[in-house]
Order: structure tokens, then C-alpha cells, then sequence
């Protein structure tokens, strides 16, 4: 469904919607282990939401992002993207995404071996 509206929303041209159709097809994905297409849908989502200015989409993307840098062994990245997420939901003050987003610095640090973080 969600190749059939990304490619519906290409066609019309509504950038918003391709975007999240990106980052739906990115978590499908995720959950189905595909970790390079993930990560490839996710960095178009996010290529889209920047050129929008769009902070929320933008913070979502990157989370995402972070989450699969963490599976990848990419620590590094995860924490910087898990960030840079952080600090554009921090700004803007939605709570929910917060704590999405301190949900993968949880993961990441236990995933790290830092348990007391």
C-alpha cells in the first residue's frame, strides 16, 4: 500500500505525502529486517523533509535513521542522528517525540553496554 501511494503522491506532486510514504515503507522495512532499503527510503524521506524545512519530519527521519545505524553497529551515527532528533523536538516541545526519540537512546546505550546511562 504504501509503494502504491508513494507512487499516487509522486504523480500528483504532493512532496508532504511522498515523504511519508518514505518513511512508512522505511519502517516496514526495518521491521522486516531489509536494513539497507530502510535506511535508503529513510535518507529520501529525510532529503525531502529538509528541503521543506519541515522539523517534525525532519526529527522523525533522523530517529529512524538512528535506530538503524544502531542494528547496522553504527553507534556513532546512531547517537548523532538520535541527537540531532532530540534537540529539533526539544525545541519545538513535542513531548510524544521526546520520548520516542530518548526511547532509542535507551536502546542505543544498552546496546553500547552503557546500562547506568
Amino acid at each position: 500500500m504504501y509503494e502504491e501511494a508513494l507512487a499516487l503522491h509522486r504523480e500528483l506532486g504532493n512532496v508532504y505525502a511522498e515523504a511519508a510514504s518514505l518513511n512508512g515503507l522505511g519502517d516496514v522495512s526495518l521491521y522486516q529486517g531489509d536494513l539497507a532499503a530502510a535506511r535508503e527510503y529513510q535518507m529520501q524521506s529525510l532529503e525531502i523533509q529538509r528541503r521543506l524545512g519541515d522539523k517534525r519530519g525532519i526529527a522523525f527521519s533522523l530517529r529512524m535513521l538512528g535506530r538503524i545505524a544502531e542494528k547496522q553497529g553504527d553507534f556513532v551515527i546512531a547517537r548523532e542522528q538520535l541527537v540531532e532528533s532530540l534537540e529539533l523536538l526539544k525545541e519545538m516541545g513535542d513531548k510524544e517525540g521526546l520520548a520516542d526519540s530518548l526511547e532509542g537512546m535507551v536502546s542505543l546505550a544498552a546496546a553500547t553496554g552503557d546500562c547506568e546511562r
